[in-house]
């Protein structure tokens, strides 16, 4: 027959508990199990086992029934030596195993801590190489401190291709390659000064008191030109007296969708000249004057600094319908070299609700010297809201969203043209 030896209250841990409670003797060695009452071989021998069991419980500790909140506690750092009794070295094995699991649920938590730091760390680099691909596929040689004009010869073969930028510092001329083939490359004046676009004046008489539309003497072909944009100044005086003075802007803009342009848009600082911009079917540009006095009167306006997008641009790709932050090829620029970029826009975009919209404008960038960083993009426009916003990365790469437009047969595109760089003051 055999009996159980029973604890009188629990250890600090269920371990603990499966492991030293749960004892049975039989008749023969209830009160011989071979313990002794120190670690030491000269140990005196427990003669009776139940009652030094009943000594181990040690009532002052956790009794039966009690949770695990108010167990009694030993130190996990104590050493089971040779002066030990049979006691003192069951409650510090105790505490020790339940060290080791309290210590084995940490590690899982900073395992699982590990692991998904890995993950987000793995999904980092990949974003990262696809960033660095995405520039790869749109890097371009450029050369921004020459000194003179690119030539046929500054070709593929020196590195250049569709896109890459050339300019001169001594003439203040940006150049833009539109063919890299080999000997006979091909470059494109985009902004400049010194006889550049930028510099052409073009002087029209105003006739006073012109009620009908009146030829300026202008014409703008819609098969070559998108958008035309010029900056104007217009005055007029008589000895009524008048003398009236303005500048301002002057945009005209073609819809290629209903194969019409669309109403000028004509910007004014000043005075109100009463001359009024429009334009006919034909692309001829035409005005009309207010009568100010016929005596002694002059009337003139000029156009300069000209900028014209053409149909198909030095740069252009199509708007996709609700994109998020779409780079626009080939459009990167250096921070650490530019102090402010600034880009002409036009952009169309239309589907068969029917939706047709148009607009054009500028596109600024302008980096923060100080923090070495790039600004919000700026762009200002005309005409219509073709819900495309610009961004720019802090690589400098130009990018673009577009809203979503829900009809079919989704058309959208855009243009780029005249981008005129200021360089940080050495």
């Amino acid at each position: 027959m055999s009996k159980g030896i029973k604890f009188f209250s629990k250890l600090s841990s269920a371990i603990a508990n499966a492991t030293f409670l749960i004892k049975n003797a039989d008749d023969d060695h209830l009160f011989k199990l071979g313990l002794k009452d120190s670690l030491s071989e000269s140990g005196a021998d427990i003669q009776n086992a139940q009652l030094y069991i009943n000594d181990l419980a040690d009532t002052t500790g956790i009794t039966e029934g009690q949770d695990e909140s108010t167990r009694k506690t030993y130190s996990s750092q104590e050493i089971i030596g040779e002066d030990k009794d049979q006691k003192e070295a069951l409650g510090a094995l105790d505490a020790q195993v339940n060290q080791n699991v309290i210590d084995i649920n940490s590690n899982t938590t900073d395992i699982a801590d590990h692991e998904a730091r890995i993950t987000q760390n793995e999904a980092d680099i990949a974003q990262n190489q696809a960033d660095i691909a995405s520039l790869q596929a749109n890097d371009h040689l450029n050369n921004l401190d020459a000194v003179v004009d690119p030539t046929a010869d500054d070709d593929v073969d020196l590195g250049y291709s569709v896109g890459s930028f050339w300019y001169n510092q001594a003439t203040d001329t940006l150049f833009i390659c539109e063919d890299a083939t080999d000997g006979v490359a091909v470059w494109q004046e985009i902004s400049g000064s010194g006889g550049g676009a930028g510099e052409i004046q073009t002087n029209y008489n105003i006739v006073n008191n012109q009620v009908a539309p009146t030829d300026l003497g202008l014409e703008i072909n819609s098969g070559i030109v998108k958008t035309f944009v010029a900056k104007y100044d217009i005055s007029r005086e008589s000895d009524n007296p008048s003398n009236l003075n303005t500048t301002g802007e002057l945009i005209f803009s073609y819809d290629n969708v209903s194969g019409a342009w669309l109403p000028v848009k004509q910007t004014s600082l000043y005075d109100d000249t009463g001359v009024t911009l429009s334009i006919t079917p034909a692309g001829v540009v035409q005005y009309t004057s207010t009568d100010i006095g016929s005596g002694s009167y002059i009337g003139a306006l000029r156009l300069y600094d000209i900028q014209e997008i053409k149909q198909t641009a030095e740069i252009e790709q199509a708007v996709l319908n609700n994109a998020t932050d779409e780079n626009i090829a080939g459009q990167i620029f250096d921070k650490n070299t530019i102090s402010t970029v600034w880009i002409n826009f036009d952009i169309e975009r239309s589907d068969d609700t029917p939706k047709n919209v148009n607009e054009t404008g500028k596109i600024i960038l302008k980096v923060d010297i100080k923090n070495n960083s790039w600004l919000p993009v700026k762009q200002p426009s005309y005409f219509d809201n073709a819900e495309v916003t610009f961004n720019i990365t802090s690589t400098g790469q130009l990018r673009y969203s577009s809203s979503n437009y829900l009809g079919g047969s989704y058309t959208g595109k855009l243009r780029l043209t005249n981008i005129d760089i200021i360089k940080r003051v050495a």
